[in-house]
């Protein structure tokens, strides 16, 4: 046995050496067999660290696998190729069972309660392909998404609540949605009957989905590292701005008064309006802590910091987008290096950052 894992830890160690650590890399990719646990898995090795290989499965899920196994992965294939949106229809349909019908589009397939797809489906397509227009319009380059995108509508809040329990152990019963890096789904449930109408689509009255929705959509085109990902403040601030509609429906909307995501905004203004502020902007930079400990103050500063920087410096706000994304799959990302890679983005002197975007925010508390 001891010959087998030092055979399968070899084998797998020179797998992994050749093979692309970045879902969007430009190395030989392969498509392996892996047993575990009497259930045979598929899918694209992304690493090893001697106890867990992490597997890309063909539905665009991630496994975390026990690397101690006497079985050896099998190569079944020399490139990738993931699920196509056919096979994940017929799949979901048997997950989700007859109380469900699944929708597709171009990017999307989507698991809900029976009623018509326009409905369903098609608000998740409509945002995706705006969410694309807007950075192409910035001259930002992104990726097209390796998966057909999944979105799950549950029949009712306690149906989604047992959902959670068991797929994701959240534990927050206000959310009203949630995208899942780890499933690359987005979750959520049927808000009411009374806003199914052929004229009010129900993902336009819920800025948690517009949210969870930018989500999914930055970490399919390549604007975030699903195996590397980003500081909260750069992932939930992007998410924030496309609340607005100035960002959502960049194209129709237009002043910069539209781009305001009024709720941060106000959250924003009450904060700094307190001489004693809780925290700074630094404590958002620096790690993520503030997020648990005082969410409300930490997200309206996220969106803050965010929207500044795209208003006001938009090809460095950018280039940090893209030059997060390129970190290595699973590394970490101390504290030192998360401040030293925003001060070379954004100049070193947090603190006159800070007094810059209180001026713009509030300008009636420019210096004199």
């Amino acid at each position: 046995m001891l010959a087998n894992r030092i055979r399968y830890r070899f084998y797998l160690g020179t797998l992994l050496s050749f093979l692309t650590c970045c879902c969007f890399g430009q190395q030989a990719e392969v498509t392996v067999k892996f047993q575990n646990d009497n259930r045979t898995y598929y899918g694209l090795p992304l690493g090893w660290d001697g106890k867990q290989l992490a597997l890309l499965r063909l539905d665009g899920r991630l496994s975390m696998l026990p690397a101690n196994s006497d079985d050896t992965p099998e190569v079944v294939s020399k490139d990738f190729k993931p699920y196509s949106t056919t096979q994940l229809q017929t799949w979901l349909k048997k997950e989700f069972g007859k109380r469900y019908d699944v929708s597709t589009t171009p990017d999307f397939v989507v698991v809900h309660p029976w009623g018509k797809k326009e409905f369903w489906a098609r608000p998740f397509e409509d945002f995706f392909q705006r969410f694309e227009y807007y950075f192409r319009s910035q001259g930002v380059t992104v990726s097209k998404s390796r998966f057909p995108l999944i979105v799950v509508v549950l029949r009712s809040r306690s149906d989604f609540d047992r959902y959670m329990d068991k797929d994701e152990r959240i534990h927050n019963r206000h959310v009203a949605g949630y995208y899942s890096r780890k499933t690359n789904r987005i979750i959520t449930f049927d808000p009411s009957q009374m806003l199914r109408t052929e004229k009010t689509s129900w993902l336009y009255e819920s800025s948690t989905i517009l949210h969870e929705a930018a989500h999914q959509s930055a970490f399919n085109l390549g604007l975030h590292n699903r195996f590397a990902p980003p500081p909260l403040w750069l992932a939930e601030g992007l998410a924030m701005l496309f609340e607005a509609n100035g960002f959502n429906h960049s194209e129709k909307y237009t002043s910069q008064r539209e781009r305001v995501n009024q709720k941060r905004y106000q959250v924003l203004r009450k904060y700094y309006a307190e001489k004693k502020a809780p925290f700074k902007l630094i404590d958002i930079i620096q790690d993520d802590a503030i997020f648990k400990s005082d969410p409300e103050q930490a997200y309206a500063l996220a969106w803050a910091v965010t929207f500044y920087l795209v208003e006001n410096n938009p090809d460095a706000y950018f280039d940090f987008l893209h030059h997060d994304a390129a970190r290595k799959n699973f590394s970490t990302y101390p504290t030192n290096q998360r401040l030293k890679d925003f001060a070379e983005a954004f100049g070193p002197d947090i603190e006159q950052l800070e007094q810059s975007m209180k001026e713009f925010f509030l300008p009636e508390q420019r210096r004199n």
